[in-house]
């Protein structure tokens, strides 16, 4: 029997406080299909992005926390806003 991994990917995503969330990719897609505009991130909140100018002031910390206990990958280089 063979078992199929699915290693999921996030990007950071600024929300309108400034603070940068980690958001995965199937929560993103979700969002866009659902035409919500509000995501959830690893946290647990749920955020609106802000603007494409905002300039973040932080990554959520819990955010951080539940990304150290997950089999959670990088997307890349680029951000979500």
């Amino acid at each position: 029997m063979t078992t199929a991994t699915h290693q999921l990917t996030y990007c950071w995503v600024t929300d309108a406080a400034d603070t940068e969330h980690a958001v995965t990719y199937d929560d993103l897609a979700r969002a866009i299909i659902d035409q919500h505009g509000q995501y959830t991130a690893l946290c647990g909140a749920h955020l609106h992005p802000a603007a494409l100018t905002a300039t973040p002031n932080g990554r959520c910390p819990r955010c951080h926390a539940a990304l150290r206990v997950t089999d959670i990958q990088p997307s890349g280089r680029h951000r979500a806003n």
